[in-house]
């Protein structure tokens, strides 16, 4: 049995990102990385469902602080 690929937040996050920003569309990044599409737009709703959370009072800041650090490295 083959074992399941784990990914990391940061890697979610910045496929994401490329997904909503527009430079790459789902199916591009199902092929570049080897992902199938359902399991990117579970990503993307998981995303965009979470997000609301970053603007909360009390939120955790190093949460804010990764998104803007993912950000920078999706728009470079």
């Amino acid at each position: 049995m083959t074992e399941r690929r784990k990914f990391t937040p940061e890697f979610k996050a910045r496929v994401v990102l490329e997904m909503l920003t527009e430079q790459k569309s789902a199916a591009r990044a199902s092929r570049e990385y080897g992902i199938k599409d359902s399991v990117l737009s579970r990503w993307k709703e998981e995303f965009i469902e979470r997000s609301p959370t970053l603007f909360q009072q009390g939120a955790v800041s190093d949460d804010r602080e990764g998104v803007v650090k993912i950000w920078a490295k999706v728009k470079a």
